[in-house]
């Protein structure tokens, strides 16, 4: 990452950080948070439903309902980390915890490398070794893993979720609510409507509608969900 981008970052003071949600994606975040050094895990939250004792991994867990009680907007950041089994999940998950008046930082991994100029919204997650180039806009609460590279001028919407070694091609634009498998391409000048997905392996050379599922080389549509949005509940 540049000079410029990291100073941005840093610019978010380092305030105690709350984690919304104890699954993978938590556990691989917090070696990120650690690594990155730009905050501290002060503890957890979950949606009351799924509060099974009062600690998680050392650290105080509390119902999300009642968070601000523990842990007071005016002090703390949180970072929702909902996974990707129910997209449309992501995107509620994320709209509670900002209604809640929480400022929502953005974690970008010490190895990838952003663009000085990149436009970035809340609550992204960006991982090791990721390449963003010049011109690259992210909106909010989007999960970019490692290897994945993003091409110039290519705009990225929110509530998405890029699987490791994706390759994004330039001049690209990708919807809302989108999930794109691992090892995934997309070509130049393509754009992905809102919820689309893009299946593991698959080589998308021409446009996608919204709710659509994609899979092969080169992708045609398999499926599509209008009603549910994305589900993947394997």
């Amino acid at each position: 990452m540049s000079g410029d981008a990291r100073r941005r970052l840093e610019v978010q003071a380092k305030r105690p950080l709350v984690l919304y949600g104890i699954g993978a994606q938590a556990r691989t975040v917090v070696n990120e948070i650690d690594a990155a050094g730009t905050h501290r895990v002060a503890g957890y939250t979950v949606d009351r439903t799924y509060v099974s004792g009062d600690t998680h991994a050392g650290l105080p867990l509390v119902a999300f309902e009642t968070v601000e009680t523990s842990f007071s907007p005016a002090d703390y950041d949180l970072l929702v980390l909902v996974g990707y089994r129910r997209m449309r999940g992501r995107r509620d998950a994320f709209a509670r915890a900002r209604a809640k008046g929480y400022r929502l930082p953005n974690i970008v991994s010490p190895g990838a490398r952003l663009d000085a100029g990149i436009e970035m919204g809340e609550n992204n997650l960006v991982g090791e070794l990721v390449y963003c180039g010049p011109g690259v806009h992210l909106g909010d609460n989007n999960v970019i893993r490692p290897l994945t590279h993003v091409g110039h001028n290519t705009s990225i919407g929110s509530h998405n979720f890029i699987a490791p070694s994706v390759a994004i091609a330039g001049t690209c634009a990708i919807g809302d609510l989108c999930y794109v498998g691992i090892g995934a391409t997309v070509c130049d000048r393509v754009r992905l409507g809102d919820e689309t997905l893009l299946a593991a392996g698959a080589v998308l050379t021409a446009d996608a509608p919204p709710f659509s599922q994609f899979a092969g080389n080169p992708a045609r549509q398999v499926g599509e969900h209008p009603e549910t949005g994305i589900l993947l509940l394997g």
